[in-house]
């Protein structure tokens, strides 16, 4: 018995033979569209509908876009532009985009109120979206956020957005005030009646 098991065995190997690369199905982007797009008959049928809407919005679009005139005197003066050829009129853009972006009846110099507000929503949604890297501390900016941008937007005197802010407060207070049981009466009161009457009371601001 023991003859023919060393017979049987006529090498050993004493070392690991290098590792070979993956086949190509498993690994790079053939194994991301085969584990993502094409991992089972629906998947597969959704991805190539998904492909052929594609593709005829990108034909339809594609003319339409790169056949667009920026300098217009009008929708006619667009029109003769074009001389029926696919395109878009975007001149109403680069005439019209403080309306676009400001609406119709939002002054002129005041447009650096809702330019601020909009930066300011960055910087306050900041430490939500990155908990883990920015101090929770900046959170108390992220609750007065919309306070500020109340008063950047709309205007008017500050002490607006302070009583609604005071309201919450009041409110906070009320309802996690010690020894009182929170039930529906309490919810009511400082989460909709409180605020109310504190701003309520605080009109002649």
């Amino acid at each position: 018995m023991s003859d023919m098991h060393q017979h049987s065995i006529e090498f050993v190997r004493e070392t690991m033979l290098p590792q070979a690369p993956p086949p190509a199905r498993e690994k790079g982007i053939v194994k991301w569209m085969r584990e993502n797009l094409f991992a089972n008959v629906p998947n597969s049928m959704l991805t190539i509908l998904s492909i052929i809407v594609i593709y005829y919005i990108a034909v339809a679009s594609f003319p339409w876009l790169f056949n667009g005139i920026w300098n217009a005197e009008s929708i006619r003066d667009c029109r003769e532009t074009l001389d029926g050829t696919t395109g878009g009129c975007f001149a109403v853009l680069t005439e019209r985009w403080n309306q676009l972006l400001f609406g119709f009846k939002y002054p002129r110099e005041e447009y650096w109120r809702p330019l601020t507000a909009f930066i300011l929503l960055f910087a306050a949604a900041a430490p939500v979206m990155f908990f883990k890297y920015i101090p929770s501390k900046f959170l108390l900016f992220t609750a007065l956020y919309p306070f500020v941008a109340y008063w950047l937007i709309w205007g008017g005197s500050v002490l607006v957005p302070v009583v609604a802010l005071l309201g919450v407060v009041a409110g906070y207070l009320v309802w996690s005030g010690p020894g009182l049981s929170r039930g529906p009466l309490q919810w009511a009161f400082s989460g909709r009646l409180q605020p109310l009457h504190w701003c309520g009371g605080s009109e002649g601001f």
